[in-house]
């Protein structure tokens, strides 16, 4: 299961072409190192700068996220 933080870094990369804002902090380093070692991000240099690109699994994956509907209540009566 992915972490909050894999989640966010993935949506950046996914919506974004600059370096993320975060990229010198440990989590954000291991989380990029993660993605790209599973296949969901690939280098590219933007404005002199390497930057990460989502893969066609990557963009997969979000996709795959983002159609995920909101939960909902449900009421029920307890059993007596």
């Amino acid at each position: 299961m992915a972490s909050p933080v894999c989640i966010e870094t993935m949506l950046f990369y996914y919506y974004s072409a600059a370096e993320h804002p975060r990229a010198n902090t440990s989590s954000v380093i291991n989380t990029t190192s993660n993605l790209r070692d599973e296949g969901m991000i690939e280098p590219e240099m933007f404005e002199g700068k390497i930057v990460f690109r989502p893969t066609e699994k990557g963009r997969a994956w979000v996709e795959a996220l983002c159609s995920v509907p909101f939960p909902v209540a449900q009421w029920v009566i307890p059993p007596s």
